[in-house]
């Protein structure tokens, strides 16, 4: 497939819900030569609105879907006048050979973090009420395809409804692995974020490893925090752009230890009933 000049080697932040990208492509997004798409998870989900899950591979990369998707990154990035894009959706840890046979040449920077940590972010995270700033954010950047506006229109009623009426919660906080609707049917809060995160780094890890690992990098939050200027450096020189000021000094103020918020001693204490879950994956990427 043919990819615009536009979207040279596209970048793809991937990495488990809470896990840091937020932070990192805000920090790597203030490059000037970068148009910066904060999750366009439906441009991803183009196509299969109605899936109850956010897993797809290259099966689902139709021609149709290629050429959507391609048009819409294409165009963001000429209507701001930048060299290239770089996007993070957290759900896209479930769909790299999908996001691989649309972008053949694309860059992976994979954001690894403990999954303790995640675990207790991801938990409370599920219990606030939902950010009104995204909302308002997708409305505006014009994000939701018009062929699937009122899928989208009647499902948002039907949650709000159950919400209100049957006092049901209403859909599944972050991202979706195949099963997740039944698990979140007899799991905890606590265990579904655990598995989440579990499933999160297989999924990513068996989709990245089918790639040349000349087009991946993987970066530990730890490393993040604890060397955020060599961190950011590399990062920019692996995605092959010009070490920036205002990034190092952007990631500076970003990183600061004491506006970052940690995870106490006694929340990791009471990750006993999620041990065997998380265990897999913390022995996939060497955490103790």
């Amino acid at each position: 497939m043919t990819t615009t000049p536009q979207l040279y080697k596209p970048i793809f932040l991937i990495g488990a819900a809470r896990s840091g990208t937020t932070i990192l492509a805000d920090i790597i997004s203030q490059h000037e030569d970068l148009a910066y798409w904060i999750e366009p998870k439906y441009i991803w989900r183009y196509g299969n609105a109605s899936a109850d899950d956010d897993v797809r591979d290259e099966r689902d990369a139709t021609s149709k879907v290629k050429d959507y998707i391609t048009k819409r990154f294409s165009d963001y990035v000429y209507k701001r006048g930048k060299k290239r894009f770089i996007e993070k959706t957290p759900s896209n840890v479930f769909r790299v050979s999908f996001i691989e046979s649309i972008f053949p040449d694309g860059l992976y920077i994979h954001l690894i973090r403990d999954g303790r940590e995640v675990t207790i972010s991801a938990e409370r995270k599920s219990n606030t009420p939902p950010d009104k700033s995204a909302l308002k954010r997708r409305l505006l950047s014009n994000e939701i395809p018009y062929s699937e506006l009122p899928f989208y229109l009647i499902s948002g009623i039907t949650q709000l409804l159950k919400a209100v009426l049957l006092k049901k919660q209403g859909k599944v906080w972050g991202p979706r692995y195949s099963g997740i609707k039944n698990d979140k049917k007899k799991l905890s809060q606590r265990e579904l974020s655990a598995k989440q995160w579990s499933q999160s780094v297989e999924y990513a890890h068996n989709g990245l490893r089918k790639i040349d690992p000349d087009r991946i990098m993987e970066v530990r939050f730890e490393q993040l925090m604890a060397q955020p200027t060599k961190t950011i450096k590399d990062i920019l020189s692996f995605v092959e752009l010009s070490t920036s000021p205002k990034v190092l000094e952007y990631a500076t103020t970003k990183l600061d230890k004491k506006k970052i918020k940690t995870i106490s001693a006694d929340d990791l204490a009471k990750l006993s009933e999620v041990k065997n879950i998380l265990a897999p994956g913390l022995k996939l990427y060497g955490y103790s």
